[in-house]
C-alpha cells in the first residue's frame, strides 16, 4: 500500500528522526528528536519538533517540545511546549523525592493554584493526592491507607484540605476495602460521618475469576453480611440483594452471566459461545435472542447475524451487518441490515479521508464526507462531497486546542470560538 516510515538513528542507536506515511495532501510528517548527555554519560531527550516535510519545517509552526530535568535522572523537571508563531510558551514543573517519587506537578498558570501535589509513606506507597485549589479555597484530596504486608488499599478517604500541607482532611466520603487471601477484593463499603451507605460484596474463584458480585440492600445487615457474595441476606426496605454470577468454561471464558441470582426472578442476562481462536461467536439475551459474530481468516469481525424474529435461538442469515478491512486493518465497508453499504477510505496514517453514505431506499439521496488533518492528526475539516464543500472547519493553535469551529450549512456560516487561560 506503499505506507512507508522512514526512522534515522544517531551513532548510540537512538532514534533523531522518523519521516511518516503521505496523508491525504501528500505531506508526510516528521518528528526531530534532539539529546544532551548528562555528567554521567546518559543520553536523554532535550527537544522534540514536529512538522510537516513540505509545508511546516523550519517554520515558526513547528510544533516543539523543550525538556529540561531532575539531576541525572531521566526524570522531568520541566516540559515546555512552545508555540512560537503566537510567542506563547506553557510550562509544567514537576518535583521529586530523593527516591524519584513524583511529589507536585505545577501547570501553565502562574502560581501554584492549578498545581497537584502527592505524598507517600515510609514503603513509597502514595498515602495522599490533593488537587488544584478550588473557587471556595479548598483543595479536593484523597488519603489512602494500606495493609501493612502489601500495596492493597484498605481506605480512601475523599474529602478537602486547606493547602497543599495540611494534615487535616475533612472527609466527605470514605471507602473501606477487604480482601480475600488471594488479595482479591471481597468486600467493598462505602460510608460518610460514620454510617455506610453502600456494601458490594464479591468472592472469586480459585482462578481469581470473579464469579459473585452482590450489592447488598438491607443496610440492618451491612455489618454481618452472608459468607458468600453468591447468597442473598436478609430482605430490607429496599427489596432483596442485587447478584449477578457469572459463570466460565476451563479456559476462563465467560459462557454466562446471571442476574437477580438466587431470587424468582433469576435470569440468563447474556449466554456467549466462542470460536476455537477465543473470539466471541454469539450471544444469547435472556429471551432466547441469538446473535452470531463471524470472523475473516485474521480473526477480524467480518459479519455480526442478528436473531431470528420467529424462532428462539436461531438466527436469520439474511438479517446482517458486514464489514470489509483493507490489508491494514481499517474498516473500508460497513454493510447495514437494510441492504446499504458504506464505504470508507483512509490516508496514508490510517485516518478516514471519505466517508460514502448510499441513498436510502426511500430515495435519500446519498452523501459523501470529506475528512482533512493537520500535521499533529487534529481534525480541520468535515465536508460534504468534496474537500472544499460545506460543512464544519476547525482552527487550533500550536498546543492542539481547539480555537475556532466555523459550520457552513445552507448558505450560512456560524464561528465559535474558545480562548484559553
Amino acid at each position: 500500500m506503499g505506507r512507508q516510515t522512514d526512522f534515522e538513528y544517531n551513532a548510540d542507536g537512538l532514534l533523531i528522526e522518523q519521516t511518516d506515511p503521505p496523508d491525504g495532501a501528500g505531506v508526510r510528517r516528521k518528528t526531530f528528536i534532539e539529546y544532551e548527555v548528562t555528567t554521567a554519560g546518559v543520553s536523554r531527550k532535550d527537544v522534540v519538533r514536529m512538522c510537516g516535510d513540505t509545508t511546516t519545517c523550519g517554520t515558526a509552526s513547528e510544533i516543539r517540545t523543550e525538556y529540561e530535568y531532575w539531576g541525572d535522572t531521566l526524570l522531568p523537571s520541566v516540559e515546555r511546549r512552545i508555540d512560537a508563531a503566537a510567542s506563547e510558551v506553557l510550562e509544567t514543573h514537576y518535583s521529586y523525592d530523593n527516591a524519584g517519587r513524583l511529589l507536585s506537578v505545577d501547570g501553565p498558570l502562574a502560581g501554584t493554584d492549578d498545581a497537584l501535589y502527592y505524598r507517600y509513606d515510609v514503603h513509597g506507597r502514595r498515602t495522599w493526592e490533593i488537587g488544584p485549589l478550588g473557587d471556595n479555597g479548598l483543595r479536593n484530596a484523597k488519603r489512602f491507607t494500606y495493609r501493612p504486608a502489601d500495596d492493597k488499599v484498605t481506605r480512601m478517604e475523599a474529602g478537602t484540605v486547606t493547602s497543599p500541607t495540611s494534615s487535616t482532611l475533612a472527609v466527605h466520603t470514605q471507602t473501606d476495602t477487604s480482601y480475600d487471601g488471594r488479595r482479591n477484593p471481597n468486600l467493598e463499603e462505602v460510608s460518610a460521618s460514620g454510617t455506610i451507605h453502600g456494601l458490594v460484596q464479591r468472592t472469586f474463584d480459585n482462578s481469581n475469576r470473579l464469579t459473585c458480585e452482590a450489592r447488598r440492600m438491607n443496610s440492618a445487615v451491612f455489618n454481618s453480611p452472608p459468607g458468600s457474595a453468591c447468597s442473598l441476606g436478609p430482605v430490607g426496605s429496599f427489596g432483596g440483594d442485587r447478584i449477578t454470577r457469572n459463570v466460565y468454561d476451563a479456559a476462563g471464558q465467560l459462557l454466562q452471566v446471571q442476574r437477580a441470582y438466587g431470587t424468582a426472578l433469576q435470569q440468563n442476562y447474556a449466554t456467549y459461545t466462542y470460536s476455537p481462536n477465543g473470539r466471541q461467536a454469539s450471544v444469547t439475551d435472556a429471551n432466547g435472542n441469538r446473535a452470531e459474530l463471524r470472523y475473516d481468516g485474521h480473526d477480524r469481525q467480518s459479519r455480526w447475524v442478528f436473531p431470528s424474529k420467529t424462532t428462539a435461538g436461531a438466527v436469520n442469515e439474511s438479517d446482517y451487518e458486514s464489514y470489509g478491512y483493507d490489508a491494514t486493518g481499517n474498516r473500508t465497508s460497513l454493510r447495514k441490515r437494510d441492504g446499504r453499504t458504506l464505504t470508507y477510505q483512509y490516508d496514508g496514517l490510517n485516518r478516514v479521508r471519505v466517508k460514502t453514505v448510499p441513498a436510502t431506499v426511500s430515495g435519500t439521496p446519498g452523501y459523501s464526507v470529506h475528512y482533512g488533518y493537520d500535521v499533529r492528526g487534529l481534525e480541520t475539516y468535515a465536508r460534504f462531497t468534496s474537500a472544499s464543500g460545506t460543512g464544519i472547519s476547525n482552527a487550533y493553535d500550536g498546543f492542539g486546542r481547539l480555537v475556532s469551529s466555523t459550520t457552513t450549512m445552507g448558505g450560512v456560516s456560524r464561528t465559535l470560538t474558545s480562548e484559553y487561560d
